[in-house]
């Protein structure tokens, strides 16, 4: 991404925190903090869990960091380069905190600062809860298609939040530990209206925005 167009353009300031600044703050919670941190996700929503080992507690302590570093730096949304480096790193990835940190603070995943962008736009002009994803799918004869990604979508959104599941990450290595957890949910309801945005820059390197 170009820091110095989203800036001069835009106003947009990036801010460089490494990630284990997160390791770090995550590490430092207490076992209180956590199960209080536990609780409250728990009244919030009746959500299912599938999750293995200490993943969960570690969902809890990586969102808590999220939480507090964006209060430190004074952020206003948040780019996590997470793959493969969080994932590889803390041992559970990012998807699920992602996800939880987007029911207030945009959030986006894959260090995608165009994609963050697009969700802070969108939520400043419409004050709904923007989603990052992925078009991987599209049947033209049905004029159908799939959004995914890897649970970075806010609880909020759920059609139904009682079938959410906070699942084990699906790309397990034959032979390698549980890396969980994520979270699963359908969003869009049939006929349910959506806007897709994307915010980047053009093959003449000037912004552009994909509306549809």
């Amino acid at each position: 991404f170009d820091e110095l167009k989203l800036l001069n353009e835009l106003g947009v300031e990036v801010e460089h925190i490494d990630i284990s600044r997160v390791y770090t703050r995550a590490g430092k919670l207490s076992t209180k903090e956590v199960q209080d941190e536990s609780e409250n996700l728990l009244k919030s929503i009746n959500y299912q869990t599938k999750v293995s080992g200490n993943h969960l507690e570690n969902l809890i302590r990586t969102r808590t960091a999220f939480a507090g570093i964006s209060q430190d730096f004074n952020l206003d949304a948040l780019a996590v380069k997470c793959w493969p480096e969080f994932h590889g790193d803390y041992g559970t990835p990012a998807c699920a905190a992602i996800g939880m940190s987007n029911s207030k603070l945009p959030a986006a995943a894959e260090g995608d600062v165009y994609g963050t962008v697009t969700m802070l736009m969108q939520r400043y002009i419409t004050g709904e809860i923007p989603f990052f994803s992925d078009f991987i799918y599209s049947d033209t004869e049905k004029n159908t298609g799939i959004f995914w990604h890897c649970g970075c979508g806010s609880m909020e959104l759920a059609g139904d939040k009682s079938e959410i599941i906070l699942d084990n990450f699906p790309g397990k290595v034959k032979g390698a530990p549980e890396k969980g957890c994520v979270m699963t949910f359908q969003i869009y309801a049939e006929n349910k209206r959506a806007t897709v945005n994307q915010f980047g820059t053009g093959c003449d390197g000037n912004f552009r925005m994909l509306d549809i």
